[in-house]
């Protein structure tokens, strides 16, 4: 019960938000700029030409996956 409250203070204690908000901000951008870089090059991950083709991935994924 003891490692209940101190995660509990340690969440929700009171002081600065700012560092979470820095963070928070940081995250978000890496997160846009993974998006953006895979973004730009989609064809070579979800496409019948890509890394991993659409029939070899139905046959480890027991026909789940769309080809259409």
């Amino acid at each position: 019960m003891e490692a209940v409250r101190t995660l509990y203070a340690y969440w929700f204690r009171y002081g600065s938000p700012v560092t979470m908000g820095v963070f928070r901000a940081l995250m978000s951008g890496l997160i846009f700029v993974n998006g953006a870089m895979v973004g730009l090059y989609r064809s070579d991950w979800v496409s019948e030409n890509g890394y991993i083709p659409a029939w070899v991935a139905s046959k480890y994924l027991d026909n789940r996956v769309y080809l259409g």
